[in-house]
């Protein structure tokens, strides 16, 4: 059975809902809500790309588990991850936020799938 989504936004103005179906993803999803680390580096994210670095810094993560646990968030869907223009060297992987909150729905043939709640790129554009 097919779950497809119902909605392509919620009732909030400015606030899209992205219904993911595929197991594997959410289960990611799934996972990394339930990993303390994976959610003090999602608050640590914001609007402004930041570096793994800042992210592990302002979480109070360390940075080999910062890289672990933001390559986990990027993989579910929660991050964007992206390049910040440097004038020399390696460009830094920087992470933004893509969900502001996530639900997820067990239906009764016990297929799962989450909703992630975002802002569409052209929120406050008006």
């Amino acid at each position: 059975m097919s779950h497809e989504p119902t909605f392509p936004r919620t009732a909030e103005p400015n606030v899209d809902a992205a219904v993911v179906s595929d197991p594997d993803r959410t289960t990611a999803v799934v996972d990394t809500a339930a990993d303390p680390e994976c959610r003090q580096l999602l608050a640590a994210a914001g609007d402004e790309p930041r570096s793994v670095r800042e992210l592990g810094e302002a979480a109070g993560v360390p940075l080999s588990t910062a890289y672990r646990k933001l390559g986990r968030l990027a993989a579910a869907g929660l991050l964007q991850e992206g390049t910040r223009v440097v004038s020399a060297g390696r460009p830094p992987t920087v992470y933004t936020r893509v969900a502001r909150a996530a639900s997820v729905r067990v239906f009764a043939d016990g297929q799962i799938e989450a909703v992630l709640f975002s802002q569409p790129d052209d929120a406050g554009s008006d």
